[in-house]
Formats: structure tokens, C-alpha cells, sequence
């Protein structure tokens, strides 16, 4: 591979693995506004509960009245963890393709035959 090969799939994967890298801390802040998300809603069925949790007449209609709120909540936890690792695996590609384009920039000239 020439030096000037070289040089341009240096360059090209550092672009690239900047990208992923931003992309992945792009991902990391939506995730973490919807641990948020999550956390407020949480608290929200935890007082209705404990609002119709008070006898044991209306304790069926609270958790029928949160039962769909908790679907949301086990499907929004699903889609975090989901993201989380999406992101995860989008900066260690991000890592891995900085750091070979910058072995390529510094340690890839062609050596004199």
C-alpha cells in the first residue's frame, strides 16, 4: 500500500471514528433523558399505588388503573437498555477506527526498500 493510500485511510478512519464517537454520546443524552422520563413516571404510579393501596376495596382498582403504566415503564427500561449498549459498542468502534487511523498517519510510511 502506498504512502499516500495510506495517509487517505488514516484520515478516513479517524473521520469516522469521530462520527461514531459523537454519535454514541449523542445516543448516551437521549438515554439519559429518558432514564428521566422513566424515573417520573415511576415515582407517579408509585403514589397512585399508594393512594389506592390504602384499603384493600380499592387496592384492585389502583393496580388496574397503573397496570398500563407499567407496561410503558418495562417497554421504556427495555429501550434504554437496548441504547445503552447500542452506544456502548458505537464508541468502542469509534475508539478502535481513531486509533488505527492514527497508527496509519504516524506509523505507515512506506519504509525504503
Amino acid at each position: 500500500m502506498s504512502h499516500k493510500a495510506r495517509r487517505s485511510f488514516g484520515i478516513g478512519a479517524l473521520i469516522i471514528g469521530a462520527i461514531l464517537v459523537v454519535c454514541s454520546f449523542v445516543i448516551k443524552a437521549r438515554v439519559a433523558e429518558g432514564e428521566g422520563q422513566i424515573a417520573q413516571a415511576e415515582q407517579t404510579v408509585g403514589r397512585t399505588k399508594s393512594l389506592f393501596g390504602m384499603s384493600s376495596y380499592t387496592q384492585g382498582a389502583g393496580d388496574q388503573l397503573t397496570a398500563g403504566a407499567n407496561r410503558k415503564i418495562g417497554e421504556g427500561k427495555d429501550e434504554v437498555a437496548y441504547y445503552t449498549k447500542l452506544a456502548n459498542i458505537l464508541l468502542f468502534a469509534g475508539i478502535i477506527s481513531m486509533a488505527a487511523g492514527g497508527w496509519c498517519l504516524v506509523f505507515g510510511k512506506s519504509s525504503a526498500r
